[in-house]
């Protein structure tokens, strides 16, 4: 029972798909010129992806779930001020529940 609660595996498969699809997002959106709405509209439909996922998730699975979703944008070349903004904004309400 123990194991189960700190094996991270499928949070760090979550972490790299969700690192792919805001890349692909923030690609898509710029090539395209994507107005303020429709870029909010993209990026909250994966923030929801996210909610869900993290629902079930404990502290240390959330937190490590960051961890990955951190150094997953960083290794792709975003700007630190971006993942920083980009992960709080996509975490604050799974955590604080």
């Amino acid at each position: 029972m123990i194991l189960r609660w700190f094996d991270t595996a499928e949070v760090k498969q979550f972490a790299v798909s969700i690192c792919a699809d805001y890349v692909r997002l923030r690609k898509s959106t710029a090539l395209r010129g994507d107005n303020a709405a429709k870029r909010g509209e993209k990026f909250s439909r994966l923030k929801v992806k996210v909610d869900e996922f993290a629902l079930g998730l404990n502290f240390y699975k959330k937190a490590k779930l960051i961890q990955e979703m951190r150094s997953g944008l960083e290794t792709q070349g975003i700007p630190q001020e971006e993942i920083e903004a980009f992960v709080r904004s996509i975490m604050v309400a799974p955590i604080s529940s």
